[in-house]
């Protein structure tokens, strides 16, 4: 590796990395000052013909198909009613976060009262799915909103309800 880069900057790297196992200063091996050398290619298998990633990425596969099917089987055993219910706040929580990236896109368009509407959506729904970290930062853009207006008693009363919930 030290061959593909510059004599300066190689010696450099080895005088950052510190001393070598055993004691000893690093030292950069012989070679040219200025050009290329040729570097020998592998020992041991040619490239290409060896089996690479392969082994690593299906033990990967084998290790990590277990999990999957043991969520898959607590999901079976909880029952059809607490998955229909993790399934509805999911779909909320996703409407949320697309009124939110719709009220960010309003604000730097500078369609501040389109914005605000679309907050209080935001709100309403994050107050019925009970998402915590989806008023506090809805409040916020709130206040942000409100601050671009000019509106300074609306900045505090956004920023003081984010606080408390």
């Amino acid at each position: 590796m030290y061959r593909l880069l510059g004599v300066g900057l190689a010696r450099g790297l080895l005088r950052a990395a510190g001393r070598q196992r055993g004691g000893r200063p690093a030292r950069l091996p012989p070679g040219p000052v200025r050009g290329r050398v040729d570097v020998p290619p592998r020992l041991g298998v040619p490239r290409g013909r060896g089996p690479g990633l392969l082994p690593l990425l299906a033990a990967l596969a084998w290790s990590s198909r277990p999990a999957a099917a043991e969520r898959e089987r607590e999901r079976e055993r909880r029952g059809e009613g607490e998955a229909a219910a993790e399934d509805a706040a999911a779909e909320a929580e996703a409407e949320i976060i697309q009124l939110l990236k719709r009220a960010k896109l309003c604000i730097m368009k500078d369609e501040l009262e389109e914005a605000e509407l679309i907050l209080h959506d935001a709100l309403r729904l994050a107050f019925k799915s009970d998402n915590k970290k989806a008023i506090t930062y809805t409040y916020d853009l709130m206040a942000n909103v409100a601050f671009i207006r000019g509106q300074l008693e609306n900045v505090s009363k956004s920023l003081g309800n984010a606080v408390s919930t």
